[in-house]
């Protein structure tokens, strides 16, 4: 009789830690708080606690009635990368369209890395202010409502006032004028940008077969100056080395030598002119007779 009851015990024991867990589950939990976090409790949607203490954090709903959340971010450095996509492509998240000055589309991505500073002593903690103000209740929310708006924005207005070349042969430039631009647009709301780098961040394809044909055109053009450059150097030189000859032809003749025994030239057909009246031959060693 007594191994029954105790096993009647027993059971109501098992029962009774049963529906302590199921009860503990409906009208309470748990958050934990690392130490590279800021958090504070709400109750129904208002601050209960603006400073919570990195650690475990146990709250009871009332069976319910109050609705308990820990809002909390990050001051860990994060990597926030934003695609630029083509034309006519999906965009999931994180994404824009870019165009250049000359209206050319740029693909590629830039990787933002930024931390959220914390807040000073005395004042309000940083997640209490962006909770109240800025509607942000987590890192994810922040970024997506607070972080990534201003930066697509600046990439656009940058890409904007750029040309597809200085884009790739000033990417430099293009992702310091984008920093630029990020960081004072971000720092009310104490995010701080570490660094932008560019990973893969440049024209299409399509631009950049329009930016080769450019590119090769001018430099056909380039050789093309060179040889005419080249050209007009070596006539020049032909010139002057017929003037030299011609001279000293001209002044062997006034000097009484035969003309049959001076060096032979070719004369072009304005021989009489005093300036240039004959250039010697080119002809590969075949002499040719000087006018008489």
């Amino acid at each position: 009789m007594n191994a029954g009851k105790s096993h009647r015990m027993q059971r109501m024991t098992v029962i009774l830690a049963i529906t302590g867990a199921i009860l503990v589950l409906i009208t309470g939990g748990c958050a934990r708080v690392s130490q590279n976090e800021t958090a504070i409790k709400t109750t129904n949607g208002v601050i209960s606690n603006d400073r919570l203490k990195p650690g475990l954090q146990w709250y009871w709903t009332w069976f319910g009635i109050n609705h308990i959340e820990y809002p909390r971010i990050t001051h860990t450095v994060q990597s926030l990368p934003i695609t630029a996509i083509d034309k006519g492509q999906q965009c999931d998240r994180d994404c824009v369209t870019l165009q250049t000055h000359d209206n050319q589309t740029v693909t590629g991505s830039l990787v933002v890395r930024y931390h959220v500073a914390r807040s000073e002593l005395g004042k309000e903690s940083v997640m209490a202010e962006l909770y109240r103000v800025r509607g942000a209740t987590s890192q994810l929310d922040l970024q997506e409502k607070l972080i990534v708006p201003p930066i697509l924005d600046c990439m656009i207005n940058v890409v904007d006032h750029t040309d597809a070349k200085d884009l790739v042969e000033k990417d430099a430039d293009t992702i310091r004028n984008i920093k630029d631009c990020i960081t004072p647009r971000i720092q009310p709301y104490h995010v701080e940008v570490e660094e932008v780098f560019n990973r893969g961040f440049g024209p299409s394809a399509e631009a950049r077969a329009s930016m080769r044909k450019f590119s090769d055109a001018r430099q056909e053009g380039q050789v093309a100056q060179i040889q005419l450059d080249t050209a007009e150097k070596r006539q020049q030189a032909a010139i002057k080395n017929a003037d030299v000859m011609a001279t000293a032809y001209n002044q062997l003749v006034k000097q009484g030598i035969p003309k049959d025994q001076a060096p032979q030239l070719i004369c072009l057909g304005d021989a009489g002119s005093k300036e240039r009246p004959c250039i010697p031959q080119t002809a590969m060693g075949t002499l040719a007779v000087a006018p008489r």
